[in-house]
């Protein structure tokens, strides 16, 4: 998919990432990639066989106003493909401008996306506007994470000002199947009843899952040691993991704990954690 030019980046970073994932043999290839600014590729590696892993980098390492960032995936029929990132992507505070960030993925027939980034850091004064969806085929698998931090809780600051406006839509066809949006600005802070004063707000999605899952995530959630604000449910086939407190590295751990666990009977793959999570 490539992205058009509505948005105005007059001010910072026009960055696109537009990538076409292919099946070539037993194997996922990333074919056509199409990109313009300092949003790059790491070159795919194989570590379990031919699914794909990519690692998506952003050189300047933080977002500030006016930056855009468009990142599309396309997968074709049967392709295997986990993205993630080296670190948190950082909002910087704004001088006016408002950082854009979109990422659209469509995932085709018996295809399998792992959208799992180590998660956004807005700090006090980011000014963001970002969007996700996600366009599933009827046998499409799909397992996604969105990890934000308002604010820098591990040295006392706070977001006690600027605007984040993020929202996450997956599809099935044309019928939407999870719809979130997490609004904090000036005026609610974080005092809403939203995020009850946390400044770690996340949300773990796996599609195709059943009863048994969703008791697993459960058993996991409980068995963590911290006292933590953290549930799962299913709606349909749609298993939800949500996460409220002051710690993006522990929403992390709950949430690989419980994709390593469900990872083979939902992604139909065994567990194969990112070495860069280590790193």
């Amino acid at each position: 998919m490539i992205f058009g030019s509505d948005i105005d980046s007059s001010n910072g970073w026009n960055a696109q990432l537009a990538m076409k994932f292919q099946k070539r043999e037993s194997k996922t290839i990333l074919g056509d990639t199409k990109r313009r600014g300092p949003l790059v590729v790491q070159r795919p590696f194989y570590p379990e066989g031919g699914g794909c892993h990519v690692y998506l980098i952003h050189p300047p390492g933080g977002v500030v106003a006016g930056d855009v960032l468009q990142i599309s995936a396309d997968l074709d029929p049967n392709t295997d493909v986990l993205i993630t990132t080296p670190g948190a992507t950082k909002f910087y505070r704004s001088a006016g401008a408002i950082a854009v960030q979109r990422q659209i993925f469509n995932v085709s027939d018996d295809a399998c996306l792992e959208w799992l980034p180590q998660g956004s850091i807005y700090f006090p004064g980011a000014e963001v506007k970002s969007t996700t969806e996600v366009y599933l085929s009827p046998s499409s698998r799909l397992a996604i994470w969105d990890i934000q931090c308002f604010g820098r809780p591990t040295v006392g600051e706070k977001f006690n000002s600027g605007l984040v406006d993020s929202s996450l839509s997956i599809f099935r066809g044309e019928t939407p199947i999870f719809i979130d949006r997490v609004r904090v600005h000036e005026q609610n802070r974080l005092r809403s009843s939203l995020l009850n004063s946390n400044p770690v707000v996340a949300t773990f999605i796996m599609i195709g899952a059943t009863e048994r899952d969703v008791e697993v995530a459960r058993g996991l959630i409980a068995k963590c040691v911290e006292r933590i604000e953290a549930s799962a449910t299913l709606i349909d086939d749609a298993l939800v993991i949500r996460y409220l407190g002051d710690s993006t590295n522990i929403a992390q751990d709950i949430f690989s704990d419980i994709w390593s666990a469900l990872r083979p009977y939902i992604m139909k793959k065994s567990e194969m954690r990112p070495r860069i999570w280590d790193t």
